[in-house]
């Protein structure tokens, strides 16, 4: 799934089951672990790019679950 939604933007919900998030509406897709809903606080140019400073609306979890971790071209465990 993360692979799915690292890619351009066509067709990354096709066949994903998801619910619109309690505050935003924002997709939260269904057996994830956690979400955060955020409006927009700032937007900052840096160069070529525009970071976004978010205000959380409303967030949620699965304290127990394990986080995924990407690092090195590839999918690690937490020790």
């Amino acid at each position: 799934m993360s692979n799915r939604f690292a890619a351009l933007p066509e067709g990354r919900f096709q066949g994903v089951t998801w619910k619109p998030g309690p505050a935003t509406g924002m997709p939260i897709l269904d057996g994830s672990i956690g979400f955060m809903e955020c409006s927009v606080h700032q937007q900052i140019v840096a160069g070529d790019h525009t970071l976004f400073i978010g205000h959380i609306e409303d967030c949620g979890g699965q304290p127990e679950a394990r986080p995924l971790l990407y690092y090195a071209s590839a999918y690690q465990k937490i020790r």
